[in-house]
């Protein structure tokens, strides 16, 4: 996965040398402060001086890695019961707050947990430091696989993750807010799932099973935005770009005839599978048409003079999956060269970058952004009319689809009660 995120989080932690010849005896995440996107994951030996219980009462003031202007922007927290590996990982972190704009790195806010008292709880009290609790006992470091606003997912097998809430042992105070707010939006993803399982879309992410510890869903290969940053400059094939956005379309569409609003629609929210097409996932900010929005990403929401944000419904939708198709098209987010407040004010004063390099849906795009289409069903038959294909053979091939997956779906189902019976079968001897 490919390093985003600032300056500072893009260190290169996994290559210092202090870090290569440490045995591992406690492993701690590197939250960065500034931007909060990514973190390393870090092993400290007890007898190191790097290790944080060993710093000072000020916290910061003692062994060199602490008087590091680097390791002042990042915040270590401590993630007990993992078992040793060579390997450091980086994790997305995605804050937790509901709304903001102008935040760094795209993400959703700018996130302040009162960094201070979190480090010095960490550091004097490293026995009561927070640590995270998995749902089963059998999942460790080994299979975690990322972090959002909503909660953790986890490999369970070579075909199926699992995404949960996130819970702390030993939680701090602002922890317990996060707790509370991540299991309501787990049970919020439930709900739009189970109606998802009664009406499947090709292009929405399968879910296999809801249970009370989240939400068994099948695994994907990666998320478009980590495809884009991984192609080092190289274009994506016309075929698949205009492939992606008709499928992304479609989904969002099918949504919209649900009676629901993605609402947040964006790069890292829109996985692709192991034939590299669109699998739309990531519901929990999801509402109904008319409800204010959970969450806004620049340059992915549209904003008003007053920063904010429209009621949820095809403006909204229209907004952000233009800026969707802008990125698959030209290969990165709109006026990326830009810094996020110099971004915000170019979205409220509607001005956009060009887009007449885009022959096919270039136009598709701009009429998105200013909300001019009735409903997606319309983007959808816009987009399908530019390919020169015709509504109902789309609906055949996507009905031949979802059928595929029908058929495969008990052997994803057996997959998962296996797992969990196994775990009640170690829970109980």
């Amino acid at each position: 996965m490919a390093a985003e995120g600032c300056e500072i989080a893009q260190q290169g932690w996994i290559d210092s040398p202090w870090l290569a010849c440490l045995p591992t005896s406690e492993r701690w995440r590197l939250l960065c402060r500034n931007c909060c996107r990514f973190s390393a994951l870090i092993m400290f030996p007890a007898s190191s001086p790097y290790y944080p219980p060993a710093a000072g009462e000020d916290g910061l003031d003692q062994g060199p890695l602490f008087k590091s202007s680097i390791f002042q922007s990042l915040l270590p927290v401590c993630i007990r019961g993992e078992q040793p590996q060579t390997n450091a990982h980086w994790f997305r972190h995605r804050p937790r707050k509901r709304r903001s704009v102008l935040a760094p790195s795209g993400d959703i806010t700018r996130w302040s947990p009162s960094p201070n008292q979190r480090l010095e709880t960490s550091l004097r009290h490293p026995a009561m430091a927070p640590s995270l609790r998995t749902p089963f006992d059998s999942l460790s470091a080994d299979n975690f696989i990322s972090r959002g606003a909503a909660g953790h997912v986890f490999y369970i097998t070579q075909h199926i993750v699992l995404k949960c809430p996130t819970k702390f042992d030993n939680a701090l105070p602002e922890q317990l807010e996060e707790m509370e707010e991540s299991n309501q939006r787990i049970e919020a993803e439930k709900a739009v799932y189970r109606v998802l399982m009664e009406h499947p879309h090709p292009n929405i992410v399968q879910c296999i099973l809801c249970l009370p510890e989240g939400i068994f869903l099948r695994r994907m290969e990666c998320t478009l935005q980590d495809r884009l940053s991984q192609s080092q400059g190289l274009t994506t094939p016309t075929e698949i770009q205009e492939r992606w956005v008709l499928q992304l379309t479609s989904a969002v569409a099918w949504l919209e005839r649900l009676g629901l609003v993605h609402g947040d629609l964006r790069p890292a929210n829109i996985l692709l599978d192991a034939n590299d097409n669109v699998q739309l996932g990531d519901f929990d900010a999801t509402v109904k048409p008319g409800a204010e929005l959970l969450v806004a990403c620049e340059p992915f929401c549209k904003l008003d003079e007053n920063l904010d944000t429209p009621l949820a419904g095809p403006v909204s939708e229209q907004f952000s999956l233009a800026s969707c198709i802008y990125t698959i098209r030209f290969g990165h987010w709109p006026w990326h060269e830009l810094d996020h407040r110099a971004m915000g004010e170019k979205l409220v004063r509607k001005e956009f970058p060009p887009v007449s390099e885009d022959v096919l849906f270039g136009d598709v795009t701009t009429r998105c952004w200013y909300g001019k289409y009735a409903s997606l069903g319309s983007v959808e038959q816009d987009v399908l009319s530019r390919l020169g294909r015709s509504f109902a053979k789309h609906e055949i091939l996507s009905k031949a689809a979802i059928e595929q997956a029908r058929v495969q779906y008990p052997q994803l189902r057996a997959e998962c009660e296996d797992f969990v019976e196994k775990h009640e079968r170690r829970e109980s001897c």
